[in-house]
């Protein structure tokens, strides 16, 4: 069972590294929109 989870995994990992604009769907706009909540005060209840 280890081995198909880490075969599938891979698969997954090469088929995203290959669809570019699946690895900006699923990768980049969830980092960008972390960042971007983090930096901006936009959700803080504490802040002014």
């Amino acid at each position: 069972m280890p081995a198909r989870v880490l075969r599938h995994g891979s698969y997954e990992a090469l088929a995203m590294l290959r669809n570019g604009e699946q690895l900006v769907l699923a990768i980049v706009l969830p980092l960008l929109a972390l960042t971007a909540l983090v930096i901006t005060p936009l959700l803080d209840p504490y802040g002014p």
